[in-house]
């Protein structure tokens, strides 16, 4: 009688608890309040944890949570047919309401780990200036905002091009022209740092960084086009091993940002961008630099074919980026997947199907967050260089 009691309490208590927070999430105040003082703490203590463990925890208990949804099917479905059995009924019954614990468990630290933050006012309610156009942009997320002329767009893309040239003639190369790239771990040192360097205009960014950790089934994180994630549930940030070499300090860095709590894509994306430019490390400015081109070149290429009445005035478009930059991209992505057909992929039969799954994913999740997904990164990049730029 009394560990029943215990368990109804118990079962109350999460379902409040969830409900509670999950009203109070509504403010964006609280949240950056929550975040700022309760989150980072929380973030602090889980990452250092679970970073105890060599292997990414979090992707063990993905796959341990399916499992545990299987058994549960079935084991509600034995209950049905073997209802009469008294011993049977009475573990199914247990195990079930363990099951409704676990369930309302999850839910609770979900808020608590990414709802809130992720409702949290962007870039944190200190830098309001970057948000000034936010809304302007919600009714056409693909493209900039109109309070930016095709011009002002254009001296951006400049601004960005004229870097990623310099980066590309600054990086160290081997004596036939190749990018020599330092250690994983050592980019994660930089990244860290280069994160850290700019917490003075974004607070949340200092802490502790956690380890990054290779996602034991990266060949389906590929398949479905995810470079990297932070498990909300352990802290942990745990990536892609196939990501181009290129593209990694600026993967780690966004994923980094996430893990500091700017959880919305575009802010990660923008933060990622202005650590690692800033870095003294030249691979993690290269990176930042032809990783921002690409989101603000396909905007400016959208105004500028829309502006111009003669098609023909697009014809040299482009030619201003060195060609060793996409040579030094090409060779990245080359690289990996020189890595990726050095493994055995006992599960790639179903490669098209994860495809398809994430094609899926990736448009409820545009639709979801709508202007704040990573394509908004672009509104933020126009409003930070206001003024500087242009």
């Amino acid at each position: 009688m009394k560990q029943n009691k215990c368990y109804t309490i118990t079962v109350f208590l999460l379902i409040g608890g969830s409900l509670l927070f999950n009203l109070l999430a509504c403010s964006s105040a609280f949240c950056d309040i929550y975040t700022i003082h309760i989150y980072r703490l929380l973030s602090d203590i889980w990452g250092r944890v679970f970073a105890l463990f060599p292997f990414a925890m979090g992707e063990i208990l993905m796959y341990l949570g399916a499992l545990l949804i299987i058994l549960t099917i079935i084991i509600a479905l034995l209950l049905i047919i073997l209802w009469k059995k008294q011993g049977y009924r009475r573990f199914a019954q247990g195990f079930l309401k363990s099951m409704l614990v676990t369930v309302l468990s999850v839910v609770l630290i979900y808020t608590l780990h990414w709802v809130i933050p992720y409702r949290s006012s962007l870039l944190g309610s200190g830098n309001t200036y970057l948000m000034e156009s936010s809304a302007s942009s919600a009714s056409n997320s693909d493209a900039p905002s109109n309070r930016y002329t095709v011009r002002e767009l254009g001296l951006l893309r400049s601004y960005i091009v004229e870097n990623l040239n310099e980066c590309c003639l600054t990086v160290p190369r081997d004596e036939e022209g190749h990018v020599i790239y330092p250690s994983t771990d050592s980019m994660q040192a930089e990244v860290t740092k280069a994160m850290q360097g700019i917490s003075d205009e974004f607070p949340r960014l200092t802490g502790y960084y956690p380890p990054m950790k290779t996602a034991l089934c990266s060949d389906v994180l590929d398949w479905m086009g995810i470079g990297g994630y932070t498990y909300p549930y352990t802290m942990e940030i745990t990536i892609n091993q196939y990501v181009s070499y290129l593209y990694y300090p600026t993967l780690i860095s966004h994923e980094a940002a996430h893990h500091q709590g700017y959880y919305q894509e575009n802010e990660a994306n923008f933060l990622s961008y202005l650590g690692c430019s800033r870095s003294e490390d030249p691979i993690l400015r290269y990176s930042a630099y032809l990783y921002i081109y690409s989101y603000i070149d396909s905007d400016y290429f959208q105004a500028l074919s829309e502006s111009v009445t003669d098609p023909s005035e697009l014809k040299n478009y482009g030619d201003d980026v060195l060609p060793q930059v996409w040579t030094d991209d090409w060779e990245a992505f080359m690289k990996s997947e020189e890595i990726y057909e050095a493994d055995s992929h006992p599960l790639e039969e179903f490669s098209d199907t994860a495809s398809d799954v994430a094609e899926v994913g990736w448009d409820t999740q545009a639709d979801i967050i709508q202007e704040n997904g990573y394509d908004g990164v672009v509104e933020l990049m126009l409003n930070y260089y206001d003024g500087i730029l242009y």
